[in-house]
Protein backbone atom coordinates (compact mmCIF):
# COMPACT_ATOMS: atom_id res chain seq x y z
CA UNK A 1 0.00 0.00 0.00
CA UNK A 2 3.12 2.22 0.91
CA UNK A 3 3.74 1.99 -2.85
CA UNK A 4 0.34 2.98 -4.22
CA UNK A 5 0.78 6.17 -2.04
CA UNK A 6 4.22 6.90 -2.68
CA UNK A 7 3.22 7.28 -6.69
CA UNK A 8 0.06 8.96 -5.86
CA UNK A 9 2.22 11.93 -4.56
CA UNK A 10 4.80 11.35 -7.43
CA UNK A 11 2.06 11.92 -9.45
CA UNK A 12 0.48 15.08 -7.75
CA UNK A 13 3.46 16.39 -7.73
CA UNK A 14 4.28 15.92 -11.48
CA UNK A 15 1.05 17.16 -12.30
CA UNK A 16 1.32 20.45 -10.55
CA UNK A 17 4.53 20.93 -12.20
CA UNK A 18 3.14 20.06 -15.86
CA UNK A 19 0.55 22.70 -15.56
CA UNK A 20 2.49 25.65 -13.98
CA UNK A 21 4.66 24.63 -16.71
CA UNK A 22 1.94 24.33 -19.36
CA UNK A 23 -1.67 26.24 -18.16
CA UNK A 24 -4.84 26.08 -19.98
CA UNK A 25 -6.97 22.64 -20.54
CA UNK A 26 -5.98 19.52 -20.87
CA UNK A 27 -8.65 16.89 -20.80
CA UNK A 28 -5.82 14.22 -20.15
CA UNK A 29 -4.32 15.67 -17.43
CA UNK A 30 -4.10 13.79 -14.05
CA UNK A 31 -7.16 13.75 -11.26
CA UNK A 32 -5.88 13.27 -8.09
CA UNK A 33 -8.17 12.55 -4.38
CA UNK A 34 -7.50 12.18 -0.64
CA UNK A 35 -9.38 11.75 2.21
CA UNK A 36 -7.86 11.17 5.74
CA UNK A 37 -9.97 10.78 8.97
CA UNK A 38 -9.36 9.52 12.34
CA UNK A 39 -11.83 9.07 14.71
CA UNK A 40 -13.25 7.69 18.18
CA UNK A 41 -16.18 5.41 18.38
CA UNK A 42 -18.64 4.01 20.31
CA UNK A 43 -20.20 0.71 19.56
CA UNK A 44 -22.69 -2.17 20.28
CA UNK A 45 -23.54 -5.53 18.89
CA UNK A 46 -21.02 -7.79 19.96
CA UNK A 47 -19.88 -5.65 22.79
CA UNK A 48 -20.05 -1.95 23.98
CA UNK A 49 -15.95 -0.46 23.46
CA UNK A 50 -14.28 2.62 22.58
CA UNK A 51 -12.14 2.27 19.66
CA UNK A 52 -10.29 4.40 17.46
CA UNK A 53 -11.00 4.15 13.61
CA UNK A 54 -8.69 5.29 10.98
CA UNK A 55 -9.61 5.41 7.36
CA UNK A 56 -7.50 6.32 4.13
CA UNK A 57 -8.62 6.86 0.66
CA UNK A 58 -6.86 7.85 -2.43
CA UNK A 59 -6.75 8.14 -6.16
CA UNK A 60 -4.88 8.94 -9.18
CA UNK A 61 -6.15 8.74 -12.68
CA UNK A 62 -7.13 10.05 -15.92
CA UNK A 63 -10.28 9.61 -18.52
CA UNK A 64 -8.72 6.57 -19.29
CA UNK A 65 -7.20 4.93 -16.43
CA UNK A 66 -7.42 5.34 -13.03
CA UNK A 67 -6.36 3.79 -9.42
CA UNK A 68 -8.34 4.00 -6.26
CA UNK A 69 -7.29 2.57 -2.70
CA UNK A 70 -9.63 3.15 -0.11
CA UNK A 71 -8.00 1.62 3.30
CA UNK A 72 -9.63 1.40 6.74
CA UNK A 73 -8.08 0.15 10.17
CA UNK A 74 -10.01 -0.25 13.75
CA UNK A 75 -7.78 -1.22 16.68
CA UNK A 76 -9.25 -1.20 20.49
CA UNK A 77 -8.82 -2.89 23.32
CA UNK A 78 -10.66 -4.15 26.33
CA UNK A 79 -8.90 -3.68 29.53
CA UNK A 80 -5.24 -5.47 28.30
CA UNK A 81 -7.45 -7.97 25.95
CA UNK A 82 -6.56 -6.90 22.10
CA UNK A 83 -9.87 -6.83 20.95
CA UNK A 84 -10.21 -4.78 17.64
CA UNK A 85 -6.89 -5.32 15.25
CA UNK A 86 -8.99 -5.06 11.94
CA UNK A 87 -7.54 -4.50 8.40
CA UNK A 88 -9.55 -3.39 5.40
CA UNK A 89 -8.60 -2.47 1.88
CA UNK A 90 -10.52 -2.87 -1.34
CA UNK A 91 -8.36 -1.46 -4.40
CA UNK A 92 -9.58 -0.80 -8.01
CA UNK A 93 -8.64 -0.60 -11.58
CA UNK A 94 -10.97 1.51 -13.26
CA UNK A 95 -11.20 1.91 -17.17
CA UNK A 96 -12.20 5.22 -18.93
CA UNK A 97 -13.98 6.13 -15.00
CA UNK A 98 -15.16 9.25 -16.89
CA UNK A 99 -17.65 7.49 -18.84
CA UNK A 100 -21.20 7.03 -17.42
CA UNK A 101 -20.57 3.02 -17.69
CA UNK A 102 -17.19 2.26 -16.95
CA UNK A 103 -15.51 -1.06 -16.41
CA UNK A 104 -12.92 -1.77 -13.14
CA UNK A 105 -10.82 -4.86 -11.34
CA UNK A 106 -11.55 -5.10 -7.64
CA UNK A 107 -9.00 -6.49 -5.47
CA UNK A 108 -9.99 -6.89 -1.66
CA UNK A 109 -8.13 -7.66 1.60
CA UNK A 110 -9.07 -7.72 5.09
CA UNK A 111 -8.40 -9.42 7.94
CA UNK A 112 -10.90 -8.82 11.28
CA UNK A 113 -10.17 -10.03 14.65
CA UNK A 114 -13.77 -9.34 15.95
CA UNK A 115 -14.76 -12.60 13.61
CA UNK A 116 -11.71 -14.25 14.04
CA UNK A 117 -11.33 -14.08 10.48
CA UNK A 118 -7.59 -14.51 9.89
CA UNK A 119 -7.18 -13.37 6.31
CA UNK A 120 -10.04 -12.95 3.23
CA UNK A 121 -9.44 -11.83 -0.40
CA UNK A 122 -11.38 -10.92 -3.38
CA UNK A 123 -10.34 -11.04 -6.84
CA UNK A 124 -12.90 -9.80 -9.40
CA UNK A 125 -14.31 -7.60 -12.29
CA UNK A 126 -17.28 -5.63 -12.72
CA UNK A 127 -18.71 -2.48 -14.04
CA UNK A 128 -20.27 0.98 -12.50
CA UNK A 129 -23.07 3.34 -13.78
CA UNK A 130 -22.47 7.58 -12.90
CA UNK A 131 -25.55 8.40 -12.41
CA UNK A 132 -23.81 11.63 -12.03
CA UNK A 133 -20.24 12.96 -11.10
CA UNK A 134 -19.01 16.44 -10.18
CA UNK A 135 -15.73 17.83 -9.91
CA UNK A 136 -16.26 19.05 -6.77
CA UNK A 137 -16.26 15.56 -5.71
CA UNK A 138 -19.79 15.22 -5.28
CA UNK A 139 -21.17 11.25 -7.24
CA UNK A 140 -24.00 9.11 -7.46
CA UNK A 141 -23.06 5.23 -8.68
CA UNK A 142 -23.79 1.80 -8.86
CA UNK A 143 -21.86 -0.83 -9.14
CA UNK A 144 -21.78 -4.96 -9.78
CA UNK A 145 -18.85 -6.88 -9.61
CA UNK A 146 -18.52 -10.82 -10.03
CA UNK A 147 -15.41 -12.01 -7.82
CA UNK A 148 -13.82 -14.92 -6.33
CA UNK A 149 -13.47 -15.19 -2.41
CA UNK A 150 -11.18 -17.28 0.02
CA UNK A 151 -11.74 -17.06 3.76
CA UNK A 152 -9.63 -18.21 6.33
CA UNK A 153 -11.54 -18.15 9.82
CA UNK A 154 -9.64 -19.37 13.17
CA UNK A 155 -11.77 -21.60 13.99
CA UNK A 156 -14.00 -24.31 12.15
CA UNK A 157 -17.07 -24.86 13.86
CA UNK A 158 -19.97 -21.78 12.12
CA UNK A 159 -22.69 -21.01 12.97
CA UNK A 160 -24.58 -22.43 9.88
CA UNK A 161 -23.36 -26.15 10.25
CA UNK A 162 -23.04 -27.19 6.90
CA UNK A 163 -19.58 -25.30 6.75
CA UNK A 164 -18.29 -26.87 10.10
CA UNK A 165 -14.64 -28.77 9.62
CA UNK A 166 -13.12 -26.16 7.36
CA UNK A 167 -10.93 -22.77 8.30
CA UNK A 168 -10.73 -22.19 4.56
CA UNK A 169 -13.85 -21.20 3.00
CA UNK A 170 -13.95 -20.77 -1.30
CA UNK A 171 -17.19 -18.38 -2.19
CA UNK A 172 -18.33 -16.72 -5.71
CA UNK A 173 -19.93 -13.74 -5.15
CA UNK A 174 -21.91 -11.33 -6.77
CA UNK A 175 -21.53 -7.87 -5.07
CA UNK A 176 -23.65 -5.03 -5.32
CA UNK A 177 -22.07 -1.67 -4.73
CA UNK A 178 -24.68 1.76 -4.51
CA UNK A 179 -22.94 5.01 -2.64
CA UNK A 180 -22.24 8.56 -3.29
CA UNK A 181 -20.54 12.07 -1.75
CA UNK A 182 -23.25 14.62 -1.34
CA UNK A 183 -22.70 18.42 -0.41
CA UNK A 184 -25.82 20.08 0.57
CA UNK A 185 -26.79 23.23 2.35
CA UNK A 186 -24.68 25.56 0.12
CA UNK A 187 -21.28 23.18 0.80
CA UNK A 188 -21.76 23.25 4.42
CA UNK A 189 -22.81 19.68 5.02
CA UNK A 190 -20.84 16.97 3.09
CA UNK A 191 -22.72 13.42 2.93
CA UNK A 192 -21.05 10.29 2.09
CA UNK A 193 -23.10 6.83 2.10
CA UNK A 194 -21.71 3.46 0.57
CA UNK A 195 -23.77 0.13 0.60
CA UNK A 196 -22.13 -3.36 -0.37
CA UNK A 197 -24.66 -6.24 -0.31
CA UNK A 198 -22.17 -9.78 -0.94
CA UNK A 199 -24.79 -12.66 -2.15
CA UNK A 200 -23.02 -16.12 -2.14
CA UNK A 201 -23.30 -17.76 -5.64
CA UNK A 202 -22.28 -20.87 -4.37
CA UNK A 203 -23.99 -21.11 -1.20
CA UNK A 204 -27.02 -18.62 -0.92
CA UNK A 205 -26.64 -18.57 3.00
CA UNK A 206 -22.98 -17.23 2.71
CA UNK A 207 -24.00 -13.76 2.39
CA UNK A 208 -23.62 -10.18 3.92
CA UNK A 209 -24.19 -6.48 3.70
CA UNK A 210 -22.14 -3.23 4.97
CA UNK A 211 -23.42 0.59 5.11
CA UNK A 212 -21.27 3.30 5.88
CA UNK A 213 -23.34 6.97 6.49
CA UNK A 214 -20.76 9.72 7.02
CA UNK A 215 -21.50 13.19 7.80
CA UNK A 216 -19.49 16.05 7.99
CA UNK A 217 -18.83 19.72 8.81
CA UNK A 218 -15.82 21.46 6.83
CA UNK A 219 -14.47 23.34 8.73
CA UNK A 220 -10.80 25.45 7.48
CA UNK A 221 -8.60 24.27 4.63
CA UNK A 222 -9.83 20.98 3.51
CA UNK A 223 -9.97 19.84 7.39
CA UNK A 224 -13.74 19.11 8.85
CA UNK A 225 -15.61 17.56 11.84
CA UNK A 226 -17.20 14.07 10.97
CA UNK A 227 -19.59 11.53 12.43
CA UNK A 228 -19.84 8.05 11.22
CA UNK A 229 -21.96 5.37 11.19
CA UNK A 230 -21.08 2.07 10.11
CA UNK A 231 -23.25 -1.46 10.21
CA UNK A 232 -22.45 -4.82 9.01
CA UNK A 233 -24.48 -8.14 9.25
CA UNK A 234 -22.39 -11.08 8.18
CA UNK A 235 -24.98 -14.52 7.66
CA UNK A 236 -21.88 -16.77 8.24
CA UNK A 237 -20.32 -16.41 11.28
CA UNK A 238 -18.27 -18.85 13.36
CA UNK A 239 -20.19 -20.33 16.18
CA UNK A 240 -19.17 -20.16 20.00
CA UNK A 241 -17.32 -17.04 21.94
CA UNK A 242 -15.27 -14.41 19.81
CA UNK A 243 -11.66 -12.61 21.13
CA UNK A 244 -14.56 -10.22 23.50
CA UNK A 245 -15.74 -13.42 25.09
CA UNK A 246 -19.35 -13.04 24.40
CA UNK A 247 -21.23 -15.05 22.15
CA UNK A 248 -20.43 -14.07 18.07
CA UNK A 249 -23.14 -12.10 16.36
CA UNK A 250 -23.90 -11.25 13.23
CA UNK A 251 -24.17 -7.86 13.38
CA UNK A 252 -21.79 -4.95 14.32
CA UNK A 253 -22.39 -1.40 14.32
CA UNK A 254 -20.21 1.85 15.22
CA UNK A 255 -21.01 4.98 15.64
CA UNK A 256 -18.02 7.47 15.70
CA UNK A 257 -17.24 10.97 15.78
CA UNK A 258 -13.87 13.05 14.81
CA UNK A 259 -11.94 14.70 12.29
CA UNK A 260 -11.10 14.26 8.38
CA UNK A 261 -8.94 16.18 5.97
CA UNK A 262 -10.21 16.42 2.11
CA UNK A 263 -7.95 17.22 -0.33
CA UNK A 264 -9.91 17.70 -2.88
CA UNK A 265 -11.90 20.41 -1.35
CA UNK A 266 -9.27 22.31 -1.87
CA UNK A 267 -9.60 22.25 -5.41
CA UNK A 268 -11.35 25.00 -7.81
Amino acid sequence: MKHFFFLLFALVFAEQTSAQQAPGNHPDSLDYDLHLSSTVLLSGGNLSRVVSQNRLWGSVGNRLLQVVSENSYRFGKNGSRVVENDVLSRNYLRFFPKSRWYGYLLGTYEVNHRRSIENRWQLGLGSAYNFYQKTNRDFLRFGITVAQETARFKSDSYNLSGFDGTEKINEPRAIFRFGGVHSVLGKHLVLRHDTWFMAGLKHSDNYRWHTLLGLQVPVYQGFSFKTELDYTYENLTISGKNPFGTPSSQDDWTLSFGVAYDLNSLKK
